[in-house]
């Protein structure tokens, strides 16, 4: 019985509110894939960002990885 209720509401509905209904839907998905790729750029250019600012924090503590470990023997005179 209440199948047959909402049946025949959404069949009663003229063609011009069903139109209606169509087009808000699609501005909702629109508007959502829009905030989305929004959100999900600036996530991306935060996460770069966090990167690279430990990044060279990391360089700056540690330095550049440019050495090639030999320092150590260096200082000791040992050649293990």
């Amino acid at each position: 019985m209440m199948v047959l209720t909402v049946l025949l509401m959404v069949s009663a509905c003229s063609s011009q509110q069903k139109q209606e209904i169509k087009d808000s839907g699609r501005e909702v998905g629109e508007t959502t894939r829009n905030v989305t790729r929004d959100i999900g750029h600036a996530t991306r250019d935060a996460t770069r960002e966090t990167g690279h600012f430990f990044r060279d924090t990391a360089k700056d503590i540690f330095g550049d990885g440019s050495d090639d470990g030999n320092e150590e023997k260096e200082a000791d005179g040992n050649d293990e």
